[in-house]
């Protein structure tokens, strides 16, 4: 059973139509029509809030994750909302290694609108990955967020760049404003 069933059952919601919620979110996926397979994902993450708190952790951060990837691959900007959300929850369940995760999900579309607010996103991660306790997912973040940081800066110094030829000006000038 996933966790959207158990909160179908909790909220009693029969078996076949929690089934059925569950179905309609992959079928819309996989059809293309990501607005259908967000509503019934939020329909679920409705139904997470009635389970008690020692069910509810997961099935929220599990709808919540899949939510923020439906609105990522659509550039809804919704996205940096959910992860935000999911970011919260995960720390109000203790869930160190779910909360960094959203908040590496969450540097990439913030990076749409600043390079210095994604650069501010990834170092918050992995300061935070010193408290995961697993080695092997420790490194697998700090990696995550090293990759991205070079991404993002590499990103603004070919803007400043691009910028810098396309327009009369001091490329160090430029450089300094991401």
């Amino acid at each position: 059973r996933t966790s959207l069933f158990a909160a179908a059952d909790i909220a009693g919601i029969p078996d076949g139509v929690a089934k059925l919620i569950a179905e309609r979110a992959r079928v819309s996926t996989m059809a293309g029509d990501l607005r259908e397979a967000a509503a019934n994902l939020r329909h679920g993450l409705e139904l997470a809030g009635k389970l008690p708190d020692s069910e509810r952790a997961a099935a929220e951060t599990e709808i919540l994750e899949e939510l923020a990837g439906l609105y990522l691959v659509a550039f809804d900007m919704s996205v940096i909302d959910t992860y935000e959300t999911l970011r919260e929850r995960a720390a109000h369940y203790g869930l160190i290694d779910v909360e960094v995760r959203a908040l590496i999900g969450m540097a990439y579309p913030v990076s749409w609108g600043s390079t210095r607010k994604c650069l501010e996103v990834v170092d918050q991660a992995l300061r935070m990955s010193s408290a995961q306790p697993d080695p092997l997912t420790r490194a697998r973040t700090r990696a995550s967020c090293l990759v991205r940081r070079v991404w993002a800066s590499e990103t603004c110094g070919k803007d400043a760049r691009d910028s810098a030829e396309g327009i009369d000006f001091q490329p160090a000038v430029v450089a300094q404003h991401p």
